[in-house]
């Protein structure tokens, strides 16, 4: 990862001392690592990756080569800068909007690293066996809205400065204890890219039934708020021109397994789940896929046909909701699509 851009200058330093993945040089004790092993499995089926004292480098690269998938190199991980049409079946090439739409909402997509755990995580939920800890746990969102912000910044001063929401899973980014405690990592698309770092610092509509976070960030960068501005609305645009009929079988997920730069896997849509009419915050269902992901994955854009009956219309449109975690080897499920905020 190249060496970080601070986007406030409030936080010129962070609240860790290793926002390069650097300060920390030494190997863990046995101790820290079966620790981190432990939590990692008590997670479930839920797929946060769980980082120990080394380095962000250290531990993304350990992570990488210890995971089951090494056998086959993970091969079905193709880096986001390397994606290109002959990775989509034939049926799917000849769409001109269809490879665009898959490459804006990955410049979109984020790595989350938060570093407690909140001790409001219920009984039996994912990490709620590290309550009340500081331990580093990452996922994957994607900026979902930008806009102006209206009064005091929420780092105390009183620059101009940018709201930016960031879409989840509720496991990933439990509450606003969390979302304080999170760093959010744009743009890491390759080991050499220039990263820039956003802080949060509430959450929004998070919903443990729908595995579904809206975490708020902020920003003083007036560049980078036009910037996501602008990629954001070139998502929009192409989410409706992008045919849903095209979209009935293909699923893509956007992830950054184990920490790792940007990749993408492809796969198949295999079903859904109804969601309660009442409850539903976002779409009126979940759904089940095979494209393949890992852990680093939970909280991941998956793209889709999802419903969008809470805007007041019926059928299927193309749409993204949060993976929420891995069924079996084979399938894996998402929370409920994101739709309503951004609606007009």
């Amino acid at each position: 990862m190249g060496v970080a851009s601070i986007s406030c200058s409030c936080h010129e330093g962070g609240f860790r001392v290793d926002v390069c993945g650097c300060s920390f040089g030494v190997a863990p004790m046995d101790e820290d690592r079966k620790y981190v092993e432990e939590t990692r499995n008590d997670q479930g089926l839920h797929e946060c990756e769980i980082f120990g004292k080394w380095s962000l480098e250290l531990e993304e690269d350990y992570a990488w080569k210890n995971c089951k998938k090494t056998l086959n190199d993970h091969k079905n991980f193709i880096p986001f800068l390397e994606f290109s049409q002959q990775h989509l079946a034939e049926q799917y090439r000849h769409s001109q909007f269809l490879l665009e739409y898959i490459e804006v909402l990955a410049s979109l997509t984020v790595r989350l690293r938060v570093h407690c755990v909140s001790e409001n995580r219920p009984d039996g939920y994912p990490l709620a066996c590290a309550r009340g800890t500081d331990l580093r746990h990452l996922g994957t969102g994607w900026v979902y809205k930008v806009s102006q912000g209206q009064g005091r910044c929420p780092c105390g001063c009183f620059e101009y400065w940018w709201g930016i929401q960031i879409f989840t899973a509720c496991h990933v980014v439990f509450d606003k204890k969390e979302a304080q405690k999170t760093e959010v990592d744009l743009f890491y698309d390759s080991e050499s890219s220039n990263v820039t770092i956003l802080y949060g610092h509430d959450v929004e509509d998070n919903s443990m039934s729908e595995d579904v976070c809206i975490l708020h960030c902020y920003s003083h960068d007036k560049n980078l708020f036009e910037s996501l501005e602008g990629i954001v609305n070139r998502y929009e645009v192409l989410k409706w021109d992008v045919p849903a009929s095209l979209m009935s079988t293909l699923c893509v997920v956007i992830s950054h397994p184990h920490g790792a730069p940007k990749k993408v896997t492809v796969g198949e849509m295999l079903g859904t789940a109804q969601c309660d009419p009442e409850k539903s915050l976002m779409s009126d269902f979940m759904f089940t896929y095979s494209a393949d992901t890992c852990k680093g994955s939970s909280g991941a854009p998956v793209l889709a046909a999802i419903s969008r009956k809470k805007l007041g219309a019926s059928g299927v449109w193309p749409g993204a909701g949060p993976h929420s975690f891995r069924l079996t080897d084979e399938l894996r499920q998402c929370g409920s699509g994101s739709f309503y905020m951004n609606a007009g």
